[in-house]
């Protein structure tokens, strides 16, 4: 089957950037983003630095600073094609300061690891208006099955698996398997990265 091929790839991908993700973060410029020979390392859609990893308590602490003092950052939007930046407003960055925005663009690049691999490599284009919802059970935006009529066979038909549930106080499992076409709308191709990620303890935060 053809995920398993990507998956295979996806997983050496990942290893690597696991080994050289503090390396690599090292090269990123003063918005955040990547030589392009590194742009496997990237999410394709965002720099690294991004607004509510600092100031929603998503990294430690110690690692957070005054973002607004030195960004604005624009949220990405794939409905329309445009991606995620940020506009430096103050470069008088101390050192503690760089340090700390050092290891928050360290915990986005391994929150994200080989995005733009998965993305760019084991991606794939697709058509909207094919898209089909074969298990919807969506009471709470929890589950979909979501398949893509592209004219290939069963084995090689994009596909998304995507769950996200409560399953106590703190945390969620979310499951995403397949290609990411959930958030897919029907129109022109689009391409959709490839996705391996079951984790039971995402943290809830509501």
């Amino acid at each position: 089957m053809a995920w398993i091929f990507n998956l295979v790839l996806d997983v050496i991908a990942n290893i690597v950037a696991y080994i050289t993700n503090p390396i690599v973060c090292l090269f990123a410029n003063e918005v955040g983003q990547l030589p392009h020979c590194f742009r496997w390392w990237q999410t394709y859609d965002n720099p690294l630095d991004i607004r509510w990893m600092v100031t929603d308590g998503i990294v430690p602490k110690i690692f957070r600073y005054d973002f607004d003092k030195h960004y604005v950052y624009v949220k990405e939007n794939h409905k329309t094609g445009g991606n995620g930046y940020v506009t430096l407003l103050d470069d008088n960055f101390t050192i503690k300061e760089k340090i700390q925005r050092y290891f928050c663009r360290l915990a986005w690049m391994y929150r994200n690891t080989a995005y733009g691999f998965s993305y760019e490599v084991n991606g794939r284009y697709v058509c909207g208006g094919l898209m089909s919802i074969l298990v919807d059970d969506n009471e709470d935006g929890n589950r979909v099955w979501i398949s893509v009529d592209n004219g290939k066979s069963i084995f090689t038909r994009t596909w998304c698996v995507y769950i996200k549930k409560n399953w106590c106080k703190h945390f969620y499992i979310k499951v995403f398997l397949g290609w990411k076409c959930q958030g897919m709308y029907t129109g022109d191709n689009q391409r959709c990265m490839f996705a391996c990620n079951i984790n039971p303890f995402r943290k809830r935060r509501d």
